[in-house]
């Protein structure tokens, strides 16, 4: 056992140092799942689900649920299938994964992955660093490959402070080297490892640098921190450190070492197995090396199955402990290339195998197993020591035969001769030679029939059985004939022939319903050697009818159960047979078909029923009035006046012929018309007017009276427009506006006014004055005070008082009339100027100008008075 100085001082500090990670924390995740994430050159969001893919150099590029290999499920399980992980320097431990805050758990599928890179000193595949409350699981049947960096300072595949579990996963973790301090495989700093279901191959390389090298180590030594082994296959390798005072290479390292039902090899410089206290191998095999010290053993504790290929080789010693077993099981080999030492019990499996020199003491037993009745599974099982005879000792073997064949021992598979000795594992089955199987057909004895076959009642398996029945005179099968085999009923083909096919057990044949009659038939109908004319029925009296035939050929009857002789030639003979044999035979003779008369034809008075009569010429007894069919339609369709005419036509078939015959009757009474009055309307100026009339709905004939008797065309009905009457541009009588009508100024047009006066301004429009509807001057109408107007057309006088207000300049008149609106221009000027020259007085020049003018016009009238009146003079 391991006791050193270093690792009692660091677990006393790491116990502190794991209760202080116990103790509540804010920083702790809830549920215990990671606060941090990093995976390769991602830092995960833990709060939510995260889908990556990555390339063949371990780079992770984000994906979604549809295509990835990197999943994180925001509950502490990260996913990987078949993934590759490359760690970055700048993660701390340059590590692949890196957690904290909570536990941790990989679910591996497929072949995976991780290389980690190293930061300044360190370097870890999987690594939570010192995070002491939480640990990390491997699981889900995937396998895992693992290595990390060359470093300066330590290097592990995996690094976790707290538990390691690996459960049903395949990994291999290798380390790089150190150049001052450690190489580790997997370590936990404090907690333990568990390994079960597993398959495990650890490797740390010589390095004559590093002071500590190890495949497994947990707690350092912490009470109560373990490895433990369980159901797995592992291999575990420490390679050779500096060869110094307190280097240590060390295979598989803590303070308990629990192996159980599991093989491992545990390969180290110093040691081997290292607990600190103890180690309880139970149901194992266990291959301890210590290079130093030249020991290479291994040694198998409690009953162990190997799980996989085992070489003990050379100058390498297997020890089965006393009270120990060694299992060879199926598909596995145990190769003994050195020493075996068999102090309990080495057993080989059917399937197994063990080669190489035997122990000198206790050799292998082989598992011998009697398969006796050849179904693969051995019945009788032997463990028998290398070199003993190889004897059964058993009852001899049987085999259950089945419908085709019973079965004899013949012998074994593989053949055992004489003197042959036990030197492997094998499954002897019995060999037996099959004999084909046969059967006995039984069968019946009654009387009334006879069974009819050809061959023997002796038939092999799978064979057939052919049989027809013939029956005795007066028997017959009846209602309830039935032929069975074994109780199952059985049928017959069209030609009578019963047959049993592929017979794998005895046969009897049983017969039922054989009935007894001896009467024969009674025909009706017909009259034994009698003629008739035309076809002929008749019926057949008899309970079990077997077949009616006329002239040898079978005839059915119809559904009343009659049948039918045809006319012929010759005689005809007609045979009745009942079931037991019995028959009766009547020869008559059927001449050709009636000759039928033209059909005669008889009609109901209103023509819509007939029927017909046909007469036989040969016979005028014999008559026919087949069904006649009716239909009708109407030829002649009534109208208001007059009555339609129905055909009726009379069909029969008869005889291979179709008559028909129509009827014609006047019976469609006359619809009389259907009067709609259209009143009056008178014609307008543009639009047509009618007088009253009457329309049929009817026949559509129009009508002046109410009576329907005067009939008239629509044209005669119409009143044609009026048109219109303008006077003034409106019309006089609907006062509808001429279109050709133009309102305009016919007088004042363009007039002047000149501010200072007190005289009006006068306008007059071309449109009548009944028509008068606003004046507007520059777009605006005009209140009624500032004008006047008056008929004459339409004249609109300006009041000075409204001129007036008008500004200097040019101005727009509207009058607005019913029939349009006339406008023009008018001038407002600016008052005249009025000059003074005596101020005294008031009186202007212009006053005394004006004045002037006025006396040479009066001279000049006065002028002109004067000239006319001396004109009258002279």
């Amino acid at each position: 056992m391991k006791h050193k100085l270093f690792n009692k001082t660091l677990a006393i500090l790491l116990s502190f140092m794991v209760m202080s990670g116990l103790l509540p924390s804010e920083a702790f995740a809830a549920e215990h799942n990671p606060t941090e994430l990093t995976v390769g050159n991602i830092k995960v969001d833990v709060a939510q689900e995260g889908y990556w893919m990555t390339d063949e150099n371990g780079v992770l590029t984000s994906s979604d649920e549809s295509n990835y290999n990197v999943y994180y499920d925001a509950n502490g399980t990260l996913y990987l299938n078949n993934a590759t992980i490359a760690g970055v320097s700048s993660t701390s431990y340059g590590a692949g994964i890196l957690f904290k805050g909570g536990d941790l758990t990989i679910d591996l599928k497929g072949d995976n992955k991780i290389i980690a890179s190293a930061d300044d000193s360190d370097s870890a595949g999987i690594t939570n660093a010192y995070n002491f409350a939480y640990g990390l699981t491997l699981l889900g049947g995937g396998s895992l490959d693992i290595k990390s960096a060359d470093t300066h300072d330590t290097t592990y595949a995996i690094f976790i402070a707290k538990n390691i579990i690996i459960d049903n996963v395949n990994i291999t973790a290798t380390t790089g080297k150190t150049e001052v301090s450690r190489n580790e495989a997997i370590r936990s700093e404090a907690g333990s490892i568990y390994i079960k279901n597993s398959t495990m191959n650890t490797q740390t390389p010589d390095n004559e640098n590093a002071w500590w090298s190890r495949g497994l180590m947990a707690g350092n030594g912490l009470d109560g921190i373990n490895i433990t082994i369980e159901n797995s296959v592992v291999t575990v390798n420490a390679g050779n450190v500096r060869n110094m005072g307190d280097a240590d290479s060390s295979a598989i390292e803590a303070n308990e070492i629990n192996i159980k039902n599991s093989l491992v090899v545990a390969n180290g410089q110093h040691w081997s197995l290292a607990p600190y206290e103890r180690y309880t191998i139970d149901d194992s095999l266990v291959h301890q090396i210590v290079r130093n010290d030249n020991s290479n053993e291994s040694c198998v504790y409690g009953n162990y199955e190997l799980a996989s290929d085992y070489t003990i080789g050379k100058d390498e010693t297997l020890l089965v402990n006393k009270d120990a077993v060694l299992t060879v099981g199926k598909d596995t080999t145990l190769t003994n290339e050195g020493n075996v030492v068999n102090e309990g019990n080495i057993q080989v499996n059917v399937g197994g195998t063990y080669t190489g020199m035997q122990p000198q003491t206790n050799k292998v037993k082989y598992e011998i197993g009697w398969d006796t009745d050849s179904n693969g599974i051995s019945d009788k099982t032997d463990f028998m020591e290398y070199g003993t005879p190889l004897v059964y000792d058993g009852q001899t073997p049987e085999k259950q035969g089945d419908a085709q064949y019973s079965y004899e021992f013949s012998g074994w598979n593989p053949a055992i001769v004489d003197g042959e000795t036990v030197s492997a594992s094998v499954l002897y089955s019995a060999v037996f030679t099959p004999v084909l199987n046969h059967y006995t057909i039984t069968l019946p004895q009654e009387k009334g029939y006879n069974i009819n076959y050809t061959g023997d009642t002796n038939i092999p398996y799978n064979g057939d059985f052919s049989f027809t029945v013939d029956f005795d005179k007066g028997y017959y099968p009846g209602e309830n004939f039935v032929i069975k085999v074994n109780d199952a009923e059985i049928q017959s083909d069209n030609n009578g022939n019963y047959v049993i096919s592929n017979i794998s057990e005895n046969k009897k044949i049983t017969v039922e319903g054989i009935e007894y009659d001896a009467k024969a038939p009674v025909m009706n109908g017909i009259e034994d050697r009698k003629t008739y004319c035309g076809e002929i029925m008749f019926t057949v009296e008899d309970d079990n009818l077997s077949s009616v035939t006329i002239d040898g050929k079978e005839v059915i009857p119809d559904s009343d159960g009659f049948y039918t002789v045809a006319s012929a030639v010759n005689e005809q003979t007609i045979v009745a047979t009942d079931k037991a044999g019995n028959n009766v035979v009547y020869k008559i003779t059927v001449n050709a078909d009636h000759q039928w008369s033209e059909p005669k034809w008889q009609w109901s008075n209103d023509g819509k029923t007939a029927t017909v009569v046909f007469t036989c010429e040969n016979d005028r007894t014999h008559k026919a009035t087949p069904k006649v069919t009716m239909t009708s339609v109407v030829k002649i369709p009534a109208t208001c006046t007059k009555m339609g005419i129905s055909a009726y036509t009379a069909t029969v078939e008869f005889n291979g012929n179709i008559y028909v015959v129509v009827k014609e009757m006047t019976d469609i009474t006359a619809l009389g018309h259907k009067l709609v009055k259209t009143e009056m309307k008178a014609a307008t100026c543009t639009e047509a007017g009618n007088i009253a009339y009457w329309t049929c709905a009817t026949c559509g004939k129009h009508f002046s009276d109410a009576q329907g008797e005067n009939e008239i065309s629509l044209e005669s009905t119409v009143i044609p427009a009026t048109g219109h009457r303008y006077e003034n541009g409106k019309c006089t009588v609907c006062e509808g506006i001429d279109p050709e009508f133009q309102a305009m100024i016919i007088a004042g047009a363009n007039g002047t006014w000149q501010k200072g006066n007190k005289n009006t301004l006068s306008f007059t429009s071309n449109a009548s004055f009944n028509h008068f509807i606003k004046v507007q001057v520059d777009g605006k109408e005009l209140d009624k005070a500032n004008y006047e107007v008056k008929e004459g057309s339409t004249t609109v006088t300006l009041k000075a008082s409204y001129l007036k207000t008008l500004s200097v300049g040019k101005h727009t008149l509207s009058i607005v009339s019913e029939t349009g609106t006339a406008t023009t221009e008018f001038t407002i000027k600016k008052a005249p100027v009025v000059h003074t020259d005596d101020p005294k007085t008031g009186i202007t020049m212009n006053m005394m100008l004006l004045s002037v003018m006025l006396l040479v016009s009066a001279g000049v009238l006065g002028m002109g008075v004067y000239r006319k009146y001396r004109k009258q003079d002279f």
